[in-house]
């Protein structure tokens, strides 16, 4: 819910290409349909299971120099990857993936 509470704030970017706001409403609307949202979520694990491949080998560089700290900062950090980022993008996504007609309704 602490996600919800940023976008809602307006922490992240309210409109433009990037626009995590009109995504999220978009998540949340009925109009939408599940197949859409579940591509959307799809999109935003395939870039989280990326992101985590990519950064393994700095993780266990980190690991093997500083191995209390290394471990403490890779489980947060990938507990937030796994958790926060597939939504994050997928809010990101979503805007894009929809009919034009419906997020111009939801942005108005």
């Amino acid at each position: 819910m602490a996600l919800f509470r940023l976008l809602g704030r307006g922490i992240v970017r309210k409109s433009g290409f990037l626009d995590c706001r009109t995504g999220l409403a978009l998540l949340k609307n009925r109009n939408v349909g599940p197949l859409m949202k579940l591509a959307a979520l799809a999109i935003g694990i395939a870039c989280t299971i990326f992101l985590i491949v990519i950064e393994a080998p700095f993780e266990a560089i980190v690991g093997v120099l500083a191995p209390g700290l290394g471990l403490a900062f890779d489980v947060l950090l990938d507990g937030f990857e796994i958790i926060v980022l597939p939504i994050l993008i997928a809010c990101i996504a979503l805007p894009h993936l929809v009919p034009r007609e419906l997020v111009a309704r939801i942005r108005a």
